[in-house]
C-alpha cells in the first residue's frame, strides 16, 4: 500500500474506521504551498490567487539553477501535478467546508497517491489537504 502524502494523525476509538480530513483555503493553498515554489524556482511572478494561478501562463523551466536535478523535480511536481491537474482538485480548495468525515474505503483517495500500470496518477484529492 502507498504511504500517505500528507500529515495523517491516527487514533483508536469505538465504531466505524474514517477520517477526518482537513483542506487548504484557496489563500492558505497560495500562501503555504504554491509561493514556495515560486520562490524556490526563483519566479518572479507569484500568483495571488487561484485564479491567477490557475489562469496565467505558467512559467519556463528556470535556467542554470544552482542546483540542476533539484530544481527540475520541483519545477515538475509544481507543474505536473498542483498545475496540469488543478481542476481534478480545486474544488476542494473553494469549498466553504473547511473539513470533511471520509469513510474508510475512500481514505486512500484524500491522503495517498497510486498510480496506474503506466505511471499515472489516480489521485489528486491529497493536493488540497
Amino acid at each position: 500500500m502507498p504511504c500517505t502524502t500528507v500529515q495523517s494523525n491516527i487514533y483508536h476509538h469505538e465504531g466505524d474506521t474514517f477520517a477526518k480530513v482537513y483542506f487548504h483555503s484557496e489563500s492558505s493553498f497560495i500562501q503555504e504551498i504554491i509561493t514556495p515554489y515560486y520562490q524556490e524556482l526563483g519566479f518572479e511572478n507569484i500568483p495571488k490567487n487561484l485564479h491567477e494561478f490557475a489562469n496565467f501562463a505558467f512559467p519556463s523551466q528556470p535556467i542554470n539553477p544552482q542546483h540542476p536535478a533539484k530544481a527540475e523535480a520541483i519545477y515538475e511536481h509544481l507543474r505536473q501535478d498542483y498545475y496540469v491537474h488543478l481542476n481534478k482538485y480545486s474544488d476542494l480548495l473553494q469549498s466553504k467546508k473547511r473539513f470533511i468525515e471520509v469513510p474508510k474505503d475512500e481514505i486512500r483517495e484524500y491522503v495517498s497517491q497510486s498510480y496506474d500500470a503506466k505511471s499515472n496518477p489516480q489521485f489528486f484529492n491529497h493536493l488540497a489537504v
